[in-house]
């Protein structure tokens, strides 16, 4: 029984990421949330199984064709939030546009929450669907009539106090702070590779240094490496060079778990003709894997407002 009422917790989690997302946000591009087609397959498959669970509730044990059904359909629904997650990936690394405007709203489309939450009770239903088979081989209907029913809720109460008590002190350690010298010098040392990428003429993994945010507002990677490449060679034709990128100084570090931003101005020195001039460019470092990596977002010349506008998952906290 109780994992019967998960699978009921995980259908109706499964419908309201399938449908809240339209009525909070009915004017939202479809692409932030998954087509509207797919919504309403999603929440007719989670609605199926939701109902197949409630009419079956009272039944000392489900059918075994049944449960394969369900578990088929959690795998699908698991299924289908991955290719959709592939797929957007592969649309924003294969971008290209010349519409300025376009570009500049693509910039920062991304997978809403309803997704990775349709995934998640996905993976959630083929799970309990595979324990309520286990539990229904296990223990025959003579055994659980022998078998105390305090003894069995204590099992499964047990069961799932291990794994609450496990997922709690998982995400404790992982959202410990890093240390702000160690993240400071994990940017200088991206910031020194990005800038000898640069001159190297390696604009491939330059360009893996900018934020997705950078290059769809661009066009997309082709249209970014073609404009650097052109502002690269009007640079040699007037004699000048890029001699060194370096950070100037780092302004405020914020963490949210494993999500890390930092403001920065680095500094970009020219060489024309043994003459150095240093231009001044503020940024934003930011990490998703606590301060392994980080993407870079210029951000000169522009206000906190400004950066919302095209970077909705700016840390408030940062201090400009």
């Amino acid at each position: 029984m109780p994992l019967r009422i998960l699978l009921v917790i995980f259908s109706i989690l499964g419908i309201a990421a399938a449908f809240l997302p339209w009525l909070y946000f009915p004017k939202t591009d479809d692409t932030l949330y998954g087509y509207r087609v797919d919504g309403i397959v999603t929440g007719i498959l989670f609605f199926l199984i939701l109902v197949t669970v409630l009419f079956t509730m009272k039944k000392y044990k489900l059918p075994t064709y049944l449960i394969a059904i369900i578990g088929l359909l959690g795998c699908l629904l698991s299924f289908m939030c991955y290719y959709k997650m592939i797929d957007m990936a592969f649309q924003q690394k294969n971008f290209s546009s010349d519409n300025i405007l376009l570009a500049t709203a693509m910039a920062g489309v991304k997978l809403g929450s309803g997704v990775y939450l349709t995934g998640i009770t996905g993976v959630g239903i083929l799970l309990t669907a595979v324990g309520i088979f286990i539990e229904q081989v296990l223990y025959k209907k003579t055994t659980l009539a022998t078998l105390e029913t305090g003894r069995y809720y204590k099992i499964v109460v047990g069961f799932l106090l291990i794994i609450g008590i496990s997922l709690f002190a998982w995400i404790g350690v992982n959202n410990r702070p890093v240390e702000d010298s160690i993240v400071k010098s994990s940017i200088e040392s991206e910031v020194l590779q990005m800038g000898n990428a640069l001159s190297q003429a390696d604009y491939d993994k330059f360009v893996a240094y900018n934020h997705l945010i950078m290059v769809n507002s661009m066009g997309g990677e082709a249209k970014m490496k073609e404009l650097i490449d052109d502002t690269m060679n009007g640079l040699k034709e007037k004699g000048t060079i890029i001699k060194s990128i370096k950070i100037k100084n780092i302004a405020d570090i914020q963490q949210d778990g494993e999500s890390i931003q930092a403001l920065l101005t680095q500094s970009v020195i020219f060489d024309t003709y043994g003459n150095e001039s240093v231009d001044d460019q503020k940024m934003i470092a930011v990490s998703e894997d606590k301060g392994k990596s980080f993407q870079f977002i210029n951000v000169t010349n522009k206000s906190k407002a400004d950066i919302i506008k095209f970077f909705p998952d700016l840390n408030e906290n940062l201090k400009f």
